[in-house]
């Protein structure tokens, strides 16, 4: 047993345990060598319990609160340091898990609830922190634009965040749906322009011989046209003054068409100006 008491005083207790196996083995039963086994084993058992806590500890600091508890319930109901820690731990991720919950629902001060520096330090934490400001930032420059009708600012900004789940969250989720709705009222509101206008102009085709009536065509109400509601028909003499009123009309409607003109509507604009001009 010379070997393993030289081994015991190194503190290499892993040889110590094999030299008294080895012992064992060739005298069963040896008390020196059974004591020297079981207070090998648990030397063995100590420094593995210290390296544990050590641990648990360096993951509590991390804010690794799953893997420091991990290591707390080997012990439980065997070490008293191992509860009191897991305890300690326990309250921790409770505090940071509601503050996950409450900046999930737009309650951002829930940070003022976790005053230690010690906690708002922890990387899990600071990384929570960071995106609740990034999302107060965000929220606070859609509301502006919401508060100018700047819907399509809304809908591009929404676009380059990257995050579904925080695109779900309740205030993101309604400035969404509201521009959303916006911008169908906008292309409703695009069509009725477009037709009111292509309505007016195929009036003008009519009117000046470029083309046949349309029982689809009304001449437009309440804007100083004869016979408003009525199909249109190709004018009869019209006399200076009428040829006033329909150039300053033409262009009038002219101006109200989205920039660049087609080719097509240019050659029509251009075709009527001059019926007009050459109208009796």
């Amino acid at each position: 047993m010379k070997a393993g008491q030289a081994a015991a005083d190194k503190k290499d207790y892993e040889t110590v345990v094999k030299q008294a196996d080895e012992a064992l083995r060739i005298k069963p039963g040896d008390s020196t060598a059974t004591a020297l086994k079981r207070d090998a084993e648990g030397q063995i058992q100590t420094a593995k319990r210290q390296r544990d806590y050590q641990s648990a500890e360096d993951d509590f600091a991390k804010g690794n609160y799953g893997a420091a508890l991990q290591f707390c319930e080997k012990y439980t109901g065997n070490d008293k340091n191992f509860e009191t820690l897991a305890k300690s731990i326990q309250a921790e991720q409770k505090l940071f898990e509601n503050a996950k919950r409450d900046t999930s629902n737009e309650d951002y001060s829930a940070f003022d609830r976790l005053k230690e520096p010690l906690v708002l330090n922890k990387p899990p934490v600071q990384a929570l922190m960071k995106q609740a400001e990034k999302e107060q930032a965000d929220l606070k420059e859609l509301r502006d634009m919401r508060s100018k009708t700047n819907w399509p600012g809304v809908q591009g900004k929404l676009k380059n965040i990257p995050s579904e789940s925080l695109l779900r969250k309740a205030p993101f989720d309604d400035l969404r749906k509201w521009a959303n709705a916006e911008s169908d009222k906008h292309e409703q509101r695009t069509k009725a322009q477009a037709a009111r206008l292509n309505n007016e102009l195929e009036c003008f085709k009519v009117w000046f011989g470029l083309a046949s009536s349309d029982r689809n065509v009304v001449i437009p109400q309440g804007q100083g046209f004869a016979d408003g509601g009525k199909k249109p028909q190709q004018l009869g003499t019209i006399g200076f003054a009428g040829k006033a009123f329909y150039e300053d009309r033409l262009k009038k409607l002219q101006a109200q068409y989205e920039k660049p003109l087609t080719p097509v509507l240019e050659k029509t604009f251009r075709d009527l100006k001059t019926k007009i001009d050459n109208w009796e």
